[in-house]
């Protein structure tokens, strides 16, 4: 699954693409870049609870959350700041989607159908947590050198999507 740098490194990107003129972009940034991340709070969550993974990806990873935070930002906001957080948000499970394995944490159809997303395009690689870890166990395993090159991979990655997007808004916009 992609991890939280890449994530927050698309979710800025995201922002960039829909940023409004004359907003400042490292505020936009730092704000997508939150809440692309957002979504994989359920497994801080879950481990605070003594559950682990139960709840990943059962509502932070569906349309319906989309929609809400979308929402809550627009009436918090108005229109342009919901069009930066449903675009920021919705990047977390676009990425999500492109993710070297099969079966994903995103589930489109949740209330309706509780179906996990098959991975559509094998673009970002797979660093695991480590299913018989905790989750901190998890973090500090991913330090190891089996695991740091994926993350390090999936990083680059990321930061290369970030900097093409703004280099091109900043070409096409001005």
């Amino acid at each position: 699954m992609p991890l939280p740098p890449a994530h927050f490194l698309v979710g800025a990107a995201a922002a960039e693409a829909v940023r409004p003129q004359g907003w400042a972009p490292w505020r936009l940034w730092l704000a997508g870049g939150l809440l692309a991340v957002l979504p994989d709070l359920d497994l801080v969550v879950g481990e605070l609870m003594g559950r682990g993974r139960d709840f990943h990806g059962v509502f932070s990873h569906t349309l319906v959350a989309v929609v809400l935070v979308t929402a809550v930002a627009g009436w918090w906001g108005g229109t342009r700041w919901a069009i930066v957080a449903g675009a920021a948000y919705g990047s977390h499970l676009i990425l999500d989607l492109l993710q070297d394995r099969g079966t994903t944490s995103v589930q489109f159809l949740w209330p309706l159908s509780s179906q996990s997303a098959e991975a559509f395009y094998p673009l970002f690689p797979t660093v695991s947590f480590g299913r018989s870890q905790g989750y901190w166990e998890g973090v500090v395993a991913l330090f190891g050198p089996d695991r740091l090159e994926g993350f390090l991979i999936q990083t680059g990655m990321a930061l290369g999507v970030f900097l093409a997007v703004v280099l091109v808004r900043r070409w096409v916009v001005g």
